[in-house]
């Protein structure tokens, strides 16, 4: 019996390998040492006609209507064509898993994954995390500072830090919005600033803090997250126009926030969701702006030089 058994797995086990061969797809060589073999997807091929590092299909899902530069960067978040076509990001996205970070600060800064929102799954989004002194590689830290979020709307905005930033370099700050925004302008003493994160050697300002009120105009709506510490109560008002920020995470009644400065204000302005509101002290019949919101910028007219601070 035994030595019928034996010829029986010796053909059977022939028969096997020679079946595995004949298997093989056009193309593939056998492999005996197993390894991985990972065939193309349907339909997808590496070709790359005109040999720039970016193969046709990705190419023609990206630009079907354009020949894109390999070193050319359409979202402007500081990862060219190629590197986020080795990267699997969205080359038209500067945040490809939304999470509040570029995709050039998760490689590069962060080396958290771009196309994961929350790469250490702790269940907080890395941009979150960052913005928070939080690691995003670490699910079980937790945030020390204080973390807020400010929606923008595509178009001109007008806004405050409502908390003292970690980080005050304009850049720094915002970071979360890379690519989305296209200038940022302040008011300060009199006199008009901008900042340019294209070209920001002919900017004139580069910081952000609390206290002041910001005109930043988006290319598209996205929420800026903020994290730092609790700031001042106070902000030093001058004479005439001021354009300044509300230095609170909670809305007040608008009377009561400025009871400090009552008899000394004449008019306090801002610009929510594209729309003018106003607060007239003085007939207040004429005024639609009933309550000072955080996070947003105001315009201020003292009649004389003064500190404002909150009760």
């Amino acid at each position: 019996m035994e030595k019928l058994i034996h010829p029986i797995l010796t053909a059977f086990t022939g028969f096997c390998l020679l079946f595995c061969f004949w298997a093989i797809p056009a193309g593939l060589t056998a492999d005996t040492s197993f390894s991985a073999v990972i065939p193309p997807a349907p339909g997808v091929s590496d070709t790359d006609s005109d040999g720039d590092g970016l193969p046709d299909w990705w190419e023609a899902r990206y630009f079907p209507s354009a020949n894109p530069g390999p070193a050319d960067d359409p979202d402007r978040d500081g990862l060219n064509n190629k590197k986020e076509y080795q990267s699997g990001t969205n080359p038209l996205e500067s945040d490809s898993d939304e999470d509040g970070l570029s995709d050039y600060q998760e490689i590069y800064r962060y080396f958290t994954d771009p196309l994961l929102e929350d790469t250490d799954r702790g269940g907080n989004s890395d941009g979150y995390e960052t913005a928070g002194a939080a690691s995003p590689l670490n699910p079980d830290d937790d945030a020390s500072a204080e973390v807020f979020s400010i929606s923008l709307r595509e178009g001109w905005n007008l806004i405050c830090l409502p908390i003292s930033p970690l980080n005050t370099d304009i850049s720094s700050v915002l970071a979360p919005i890379a690519g989305k925004y296209e200038v940022v302008w302040t008011y300060q003493k009199g006199n008009w600033k901008s900042y340019d994160p294209v070209t920001p050697p002919f900017s004139d300002f580069f910081s952000m803090e609390t206290g002041a009120g910001y005109w930043i105009k988006m290319s598209e709506s996205a929420s800026l997250i903020i994290s730092g510490t609790s700031p001042p109560k106070s902000v030093s008002l001058s004479k005439k126009w001021n354009l300044v920020g509300y230095n609170s995470g909670t809305p007040q009644d608008i009377e009561t926030a400025f009871s400090s400065v009552s008899g000394k204000v004449s008019a306090v302005w801002t610009f929510i969701n594209g729309q003018w509101q106003l607060f007239d002290p003085v007939t207040p019949p004429f005024s639609n702006l009933f309550s000072i919101s955080p996070a947003c910028g105001y315009w201020v007219y003292a009649e004389e030089d003064c500190t404002w601070t909150l009760p």
